[in-house]
């Protein structure tokens, strides 16, 4: 019995001196989603970390568990003919969030002020003090490619029915490995005396390209989805009338770290979609995209009828092609 207790006592001491902390740093690997955007200057990165759990789908008790604590030092190599050529830095910054558990107040968003370069190698490089560890990943950035068609928009309008789904045709962009069509749709709403000015993007399906076509990849739209995309985006209102102003027709290209990240995510096999990362020492994405666009077209008049009485659009109240509304 004696004995029994003296274990008992020794176990209750030591559990007393040696806690179990379930919420370590030591476990948690940091987290980095940045795409640069090769059509503007400001660049953006988000940044948060791993944490322990037994349940992969309910978020930890505290928002502390996806922050990452001290100073956070985060800066961009631009390398050239294997020298350092330009170095940024990343500075945090606020944001409005709509929702989510991701944290609000210190949401680990960074922001830099730069342009990319085309063919160029960029490296990342992500010092956390408080842990002394140091995370870096580097890619070459998306060459410049050529929207061939369609092209013209002064004299030429896009035909969006079953009968020619209109097929969009693009040169090769040189280090990218995926591409997205999209065509942004320009239109007023008008009630009453007011009348606003509504841009709305569309994409469609990632296309997976790494060879050389010889002369451009081709994407056929289709012309259904198109207008089921429109009658889900607008709100039905029969006070408003509509007018369809202009359409432009992009395609972007991702960088092939960006293409073999977004193959991950789609093969929806739960052993491998988190495998991917181009960070050493860390976990993330580090790529960039660049956007080409040709913009200033219009519906021709069939299309401009079928959006206006089509069986998915019809509600939306968009005026025809001779600029009436038939009941």
């Amino acid at each position: 019995m004696k004995t029994y207790l003296l274990i008992i006592l020794s176990i209750f001491v030591f559990s007393c001196e040696t806690g179990i902390d379930v919420t370590d740093d030591s476990g948690s690997v940091p987290i980095v989603y940045c795409i640069l955007n090769q059509d503007d200057s400001v660049q953006r990165l988000r940044i948060s970390r791993s944490y322990l759990s037994t349940n992969g789908l309910i978020p930890p008790g505290s928002s502390d568990s996806l922050t990452i604590p001290g100073e956070v030092n985060l800066s961009i190599e631009v390398v050239e003919n294997k020298q350092v050529t330009d170095h940024y830095l990343f500075e945090p910054i606020s944001i409005q969030k709509d929702s989510g558990f991701f944290p609000s107040e210190v949401n680990g968003i960074y922001q830099g002020i730069f342009g990319i370069k085309e063919n160029t190698t960029y490296r990342l490089i992500l010092e956390i003090k408080e842990w002394d560890y140091v995370s870096y990943s580097s890619f070459v950035t998306v060459g410049d490619f050529q929207l061939v068609d369609p092209a013209f928009p002064k004299v030429r309008d896009i035909h969006m029915l079953n009968d020619h789904n209109p097929v969009i045709h693009w040169t090769r962009s040189l280090n990218a490995a995926v591409y997205q069509v999209g065509i942004r749709v320009h239109f007023q709403e008008m009630i009453a005396e007011q009348i606003d000015s509504i841009s709305l993007l569309f994409l469609f399906t990632t296309t997976f390209n790494r060879d050389d076509p010889g002369s451009f990849y081709s994407y056929s739209i289709n012309s259904n989805q198109f207008y089921k995309r429109m009658a889900e985006s607008i709100q039905s209102d029969p006070a408003y009338l509509r007018k369809l102003t202009g359409i432009d027709v992009c395609v972007i290209a991702g960088s092939e770290s960006v293409g073999v990240y977004m193959t991950t995510q789609e093969s929806q096999d739960p052993f491998q979609v988190l495998d991917y990362t181009n960070f050493i020492n860390g976990l993330g994405i580090f790529g960039s995209c660049k956007t080409v666009e040709a913009r200033g077209f219009k519906l021709d008049d069939q299309s401009m009828d079928s959006l206006a009485y089509g069986n998915m659009t019809k509600s939306l109240n968009f005026l025809d092609s001779d600029g009436y509304r038939k009941e």
